[in-house]
């Protein structure tokens, strides 16, 4: 799956996604869309924090996730989770090509932020 699609659809990802990390329901303070060999398709994140470290941090974490299942007979990565004590980083798989990363304070239910993101996915998926 590529997310080579026309601008416009681009730029209502990038709306879509600027609410719901910025809405006050939102569980999520900050989201990439990356492709497996690194590349950023799109992110939303707070101004301290450097896209292409997470992007960098995110194929390696899911690189190596999808091997440990491979590995281990466990059957494709579903989600990779790094947690600290002041919040945690998720990535979840879409397809053979991408992923999505979300940054999310450590108090947040993890399994919200997984809904979060595999309707963010299947919104992607629509797209293509």
């Amino acid at each position: 799956m590529s997310f080579r699609r026309n601008s416009m659809d681009k730029k209502e990802i990038n709306i879509y996604l600027k609410q719901l990390v910025e809405g006050t329901q939102s569980n999520i303070n900050g989201i990439l869309i990356i492709q497996k060999n690194g590349q950023i398709i799109n992110s939303v994140l707070p101004d301290q924090i450097d896209a292409q470290k997470i992007s960098l941090f995110g194929t390696i974490l899911v690189g190596s996730g999808e091997r440990a299942c491979d590995e281990l007979n466990k059957g494709k990565l579903k989600q990779v989770m790094v947690g600290g004590d002041f919040g945690k980083i998720i990535f979840i798989s879409n397809g053979d090509d991408e992923f999505l990363g979300a940054l999310v304070p450590f108090e947040t239910n993890y399994d919200d932020v997984l809904i979060e993101l595999e309707i963010i996915a299947a919104l992607i998926n629509t797209l293509n």
